[in-house]
């Protein structure tokens, strides 16, 4: 819109001048002129869109290299976690317009109009063209580096990843974690059979004294019993030898008064 109201201002200030000197080019041709002023207008038009299109794709050229080498590193370091990023581009497109020079222009203004769309359709069309066919190998070999990229990064933490290989970055991890284990269970055992011998030596001593304490009860209660039992049999013993005596002394005495029968 900027460039149409500058366009509309120059058309005003060009009807002006145009006016004023009348009298002095009253036979100039205004269809001519607006030829002339328009194939110059063209043409700088086309060189300010040139130089522009120049400095713009070299600037998109030079960012779509780092967003290239941006795009390889980030899928070199996410790759574990299988992350892409996308890089859009963005394109713009600028539309010119002229406006109405006057009455005696109509006509050229006609077929400039008219033949415009199809001047800029076949400038675009060129031009985008041109860029297809330098973009077509730049997109082949960043495919090609990107794919080569994943495949070489993905081998290195495959490898990574494997208990066999000699780069293996899980392997001594596991190395150190089983003999952490093994550590552990001994630890734990040797804990456990520390409080087991605790244990059995606290028990065998429980039981050993309580079975000391229930033979020295036993054996008081038997010899209590056995010195019953033989201060009984010697009393008994006792009543018959002294029956068995005298019972043998009178036998021996009988005989003894049978002497003088």
């Amino acid at each position: 819109m900027k460039f149409i109201k500058t366009k509309v201002a120059a058309g005003v200030v060009a009807v002006g001048m145009l006016a004023s000197m009348g009298t002095v080019f009253a036979a100039t041709d205004a269809g001519g002129q607006l030829h002339n002023w328009y194939d110059a207008a063209l043409g700088t038009v086309k060189t300010a869109i040139n130089g522009d299109f120049a400095t713009y794709k070299t600037t998109k050229l030079a960012a779509h290299k780092t967003a290239v080498d941006g795009i390889i590193s980030k899928a070199q370091n996410d790759i574990r976690d299988e992350g892409n990023k996308k890089i859009g581009e963005v394109n713009a497109a600028v539309t010119s317009q002229t406006t109405q020079y006057g009455n005696q222009l109509d006509g050229a203004k006609g077929e400039i109009l008219a033949s415009m769309p199809a001047q800029f359709d076949a400038f675009v069309s060129t031009t985008n063209t041109a860029t297809d066919t330098q973009l077509t190998p730049i997109a082949t070999q960043n495919r090609t580096d990107i794919n080569n990229a994943i495949k070489n990064h993905l081998g290195v933490y495959t490898g990574r990843l494997d208990l066999n290989n000699p780069d293996s970055r899980t392997a001594a991890t596991l190395t150190n974690k089983k003999k952490e284990l093994t550590d552990k269970i001994n630890d734990v055992k040797t804990a456990l059979q520390t409080a087991l011998n605790s244990e059995k030596s606290t028990a065998t001593t429980e039981i050993q004294n309580y079975l000391n304490a229930q033979l020295t009860d036993l054996e008081a209660q038997l010899q209590a019993l056995a010195d019953t039992g033989v201060a009984d049999a010697k009393n008994k013993l006792d009543a018959k030898a002294t029956t068995v005596l005298n019972n043998a002394l009178g036998e021996l005495d009988a005989i003894v008064d049978g002497i003088d029968n």
